[in-house]
């Protein structure tokens, strides 16, 4: 005899601590990139999800617009 349980799930969108709720979004990464996300999340213990809006959140933009990705792929 096999017994199904239904549980209701936490609601989703939230109101974030930046007071906000958070919308579903797609990107592309390179797969080191995506890697490195997993890294920083798990070193901040914290979601891919969330590891971005702080990236983002904390950005240097000044840096973003002088970055040259032909000065990384030469090194």
């Amino acid at each position: 005899m096999h017994i199904l349980v239904s549980m209701a799930r936490a609601k989703k969108a939230v109101p974030s601590a930046h007071g906000e709720k958070k919308t579903q979004y797609q990107f592309m990464l390179t797969p080191s990139a995506s890697e490195m996300l997993d890294q920083l999340a798990e070193a901040a213990g914290i979601t891919r999800s969330e590891c971005m809006e702080r990236l983002i959140r904390t950005a240097d933009f000044l840096k973003i617009k002088e970055f040259d990705i032909k000065e990384i792929e030469a090194s």
